[in-house]
């Protein structure tokens, strides 16, 4: 009878720890998506933004935000390295900001 109850006690913990985990896991898997859509949205143009728009940029001194006025229209935000000849630490902390648009 104490085996029994042993297994049976056994069987319902284990039950509950794989509901729990499964439950836990499934928000993970939406989170990402639902994030990588609210950040594309939310990815500022460099060649629309005012000075004011890339100054807020981390890692952008006013000599960069500068170049990369001078330096529109870009067609790919790599060329903010080439064309407008910012540091790679800069690019760096700003590429997953900034997109490029083109004209329609």
């Amino acid at each position: 009878m104490k085996i029994l109850t042993i297994c049976i006690v056994a069987l319902t913990l284990t039950g509950g720890l794989a509901y729990a985990a499964e439950s836990i896991v499934a928000p993970n898997k939406q989170a990402p998506q639902a994030i990588a859509s609210e950040t594309k949205s939310e990815l500022l143009d460099i060649n629309t933004a005012t000075e004011a728009e890339l100054k807020a940029l981390p890692g952008l001194k006013e000599k960069y935000v500068k170049k990369i006025i001078a330096s529109r229209p870009f067609t790919d935000i790599s060329q903010l390295k080439t064309k407008a000849r910012i540091s790679p630490y800069a690019y760096r902390k700003i590429e997953g900001l900034v997109t490029v648009k083109q004209p329609k």
